[in-house]
């Protein structure tokens, strides 16, 4: 979506606290001959149109500030960011806590040369997004494991909406394990006076993920063959079908250069939703 002639914007998420990912993603932007100006909300990245060239980014945290609008209103904004200037760290923006920074140098000066200083703001700024989605998680999992325990017959939408949300909810109190294991590993590092990158993997808690959800796909998979239920074979032959489609859809997407393009794959993606839970809706009231 373009703001103006030389400002494009791109949809790109990213875990808050992964600055290895935002920094690959923005430098890349660069060699493109986009430099970031702005990060209005969500996944949403603001470029401006410059001559491709390499730039450095850097991304720090100050968790002293609840958004945006409370640092570039702060007294020490501008003397910050004059430190920081004459380093050849340039202001990009800031988001939230976070602020982007980038660089024009060949060689530049680190911007943070204590690891252990820049994984304390890293650490405080993601408690405050990783911890009350977990806690969330927690709360949504074990009222669906009440429901699924003490409800004795459940609508077949009811009974595939509460399995996807129990996935979905176990993944959310896996990313904070996951991150909780990633710090461990980063403050024995910084106190060997090593940075650590944040776009590792987590080998143990992605194989857990992947069992549970197999777990769950097998219950019902076990339940369709025992009750024999037509209704819920219908479904899984509904979603199957929207798989396949969404796969192609996301596929296409991606090779898609025009804005208008991409919003006709977007607003086909939406009547797939749609057209999927009016099937539902259809099997659930005939069969």
């Amino acid at each position: 979506m373009s703001i103006n002639n030389d400002t494009k914007s791109f949809k790109d998420s990213f875990a808050y606290h992964d600055r290895t990912s935002i920094v690959k993603y923005l430098e890349a932007k660069a060699l493109d001959g986009l430099r970031l100006v702005n990060k209005p909300f969500l996944a949403v990245w603001e470029f401006k149109s410059i001559d491709p060239k390499p730039l450095h980014y850097a991304v720090t945290y100050m968790p002293e500030y609840s958004n945006e609008d409370e640092f570039l209103l702060s007294e020490n904004k501008n003397e910050y960011l004059e430190l920081c200037a004459e380093q050849g760290w340039f202001f990009a923006c800031a988001y939230k806590d976070m602020l982007i920074f980038y660089n024009e140098e060949k060689n530049p000066v680190p911007f943070q040369t204590d690891p252990e200083v820049e994984l304390a703001l890293l650490h405080k700024s993601a408690l405050k997004r990783v911890l009350p989605k977990c806690i969330l998680s927690v709360a949504l999992f074990v009222t669906i494991i009440l429901c699924l325990i003490f409800l004795e017959k459940l609508p077949i939408y009811l009974f595939l909406l509460f399995a996807v949300l129990l996935t979905v909810s176990f993944s959310g109190i896996l990313d904070f394990c996951k991150y909780l294991r990633w710090h461990k590993k980063a403050r024995a590092a910084a106190a060997l006076g090593e940075f650590s990158r944040t776009d590792t993997k987590d080998k143990i808690i992605s194989a857990i993920l992947i069992g549970f959800s197999i777990a769950t796909f097998a219950v019902i998979v076990v339940n369709l063959f025992v009750t024999n239920n037509l209704e819920l074979m219908a479904v899984f032959a509904v979603f199957g079908v929207y798989a396949l489609c969404y796969s192609f859809i996301d596929k296409l997407k991606k090779r898609l250069n025009s804005s208008w393009a991409k919003r006709a794959i977007g607003f086909v993606s939406i009547l797939l939703y749609i057209a999927v839970v009016v099937c539902i809706y259809f099997i659930d009231e005939t069969l």
